[in-house]
């Protein structure tokens, strides 16, 4: 039975076998045979961007609270009809000083005819740019007209966007609402990014302010001059497609900010909100806080001060009046040598600063090591023998209740100083002078300008 299974499986393999090799016999003959790609067709270079749309925004906050705010809007039109128009609606603020233009792109040539070696080649075949992907110049701007019928702004495009292609436009306006004022003279706001009757995939807001201003979380100020190109693109020249070399930058640039927030995945008719605060000085944005610290400060005094009435009610066997006037020396005297403690303290700690910056001139090869572990050991006794010394002489002699009272007021009053300082600080810095982005752009010379890495054109744009 075994042995007629074997022949059975065996048979049918070679049966097999030569089916398949006929027919791949057939397909050497057959020039004309189906390739791959026939059979399998290839994916397209670019995909639709099926999530919705990209939506990006930098709004630049002023000292009158009025908010500047610049949206381009990158979308790939799935339907089976041209896109005409498109329709913004427009949250919490009533819009002003609205103006919007069109990126217009040339085709993209992705096959050239053969050159006879003295004349350029010639191109034989055309793609539909991609606005979904970076680029940066090559481009033209267009105005585009747009009306207002309560909140919501239709905005006209003067080139259509075609079924299954992309296409890009910018729309900026002007508004008052969004913060308010509080007493401490701190705007206090909330942006919420415009709503669409569409899907949204990515939404990046960068916030920023004017170059007096300060904004609350901001680790670094970066000024964008905005100002500039959007006075170039309200010019009549833009009635037609044109190209402006200083407003590529500035399309690049929608989106940053000194902060920036993201979200993803927004459905239609969605909004994204951000909430800033800013002021004309630190005094202003930190104020609730500074009140604090003094209050959470005067009550640690306060608390104390009790503490040690309670203390010294329980230790003293001496009669009521005698005893009000021995706690009131006791509290001075207290208070004297913590405060001169600290102040010592202040004193070195100050002149260890200069020592080092004095250090930082100076290269001492070999003897640096020693100098900062010298330095080190220093401080160390320094700090223990004054912050530690005074209370310890006073528990002795006067008991623990003193000294425990004497190394808390010499902390307290290092944190005084700590706080007087960083107020100074606060209130002595400014921000940073404006960028001159424009100098750089109409090729005058701009030493301060910083430009961030990310705005340059990669290499393949260069070359083009």
């Amino acid at each position: 039975m075994k042995k007629l299974l074997v022949f059975f499986v065996a048979s049918v393999s070679l049966l097999f076998l030569n089916d398949s090799t006929h027919v791949i016999a057939q397909e050497s003959k057959n020039s004309s045979a189906s390739t791959v790609s026939d059979i399998f067709p290839l994916p397209p270079d670019r995909l639709p961007n099926i999530l919705g749309q990209q939506h990006s925004y930098t709004v630049t906050y002023r000292g009158n609270g009025e908010a500047v705010v610049t949206l381009r809007v990158t979308l790939f039109n799935v339907n089976n009809t041209s896109l005409e128009t498109i329709s913004l609606r427009v949250p919490r603020v009533q819009p002003q000083d609205i103006f919007s233009f069109q990126i217009i792109r040339e085709p993209q040539c992705i096959q050239y005819g053969q050159g006879n070696g003295t004349q350029t080649p010639t191109c034989i075949k055309y793609q539909d740019p991609d606005y979904l992907q970076y680029w940066y110049g090559d481009a033209k701007y267009q105005k585009a007209t747009h009306k207002i019928g309560g909140d919501t702004v239709t905005i006209s495009l003067p080139k259509p966007i075609a079924p299954n292609t992309s296409g890009s436009f910018i729309l900026s306006y002007r508004a008052l609402g969004y913060g308010k004022k509080d007493i401490f003279g701190a705007y206090n706001t909330t942006f919420e990014t415009l709503k669409i009757n569409d899907k949204i995939s990515d939404v990046v807001v960068g916030i920023t302010t004017d170059s007096d201003l300060f904004l609350r979380g901001a680790k670094g100020k970066i000024s964008y001059r905005f100002e500039e190109p959007m006075m170039a693109m309200k010019s009549d020249t833009l009635s037609s497609p044109a190209r402006i070399p200083q407003v590529d930058q500035f399309v690049q640039q929608i989106g940053q900010g000194e902060i920036t927030k993201k979200a993803t995945n927004l459905q239609p008719l969605d909004s994204y909100t951000v909430k800033v605060s800013y002021a004309d000085s630190r005094w202003k944005l930190y104020a609730k806080e500074i009140i604090g610290g003094i209050l959470i400060t005067a009550v640690i005094f306060v608390a104390i001060a009790l503490g040690f009435r309670f203390l010294m009610r329980r230790s003293t066997t001496e009669k009521r009046a005698s005893s009000d006037v021995s706690m009131i020396s006791n509290i001075a005297i207290v208070g004297i040598t913590s405060f001169g403690a600290s102040l010592i303290l202040l004193i070195f700690t100050i002149l260890l600063m200069l020592a080092a910056r004095m250090l930082e001139q100076y290269y001492l090869g070999e003897y640096s090591l020693f100098i900062i572990l010298l330095g080190g050991i220093l401080s160390v006794l320094v700090y223990g023998l004054f912050l530690l010394g005074p209370a310890l002489f006073l528990g002795f002699r006067k008991g623990i209740a003193y000294g425990v009272t004497t190394a808390i007021g010499t902390i307290l009053w290092l944190v005084i100083y700590l706080v007087a300082f960083l107020l100074l600080a606060l209130s002595t810095q400014t921000a940073e002078p404006p960028i001159r982005i424009m100098k750089s752009l109409m090729g005058q010379p701009a030493n301060d300008m910083v430009v961030p890495e990310t705005l340059s054109p990669p290499e393949s744009s260069k070359a083009l």
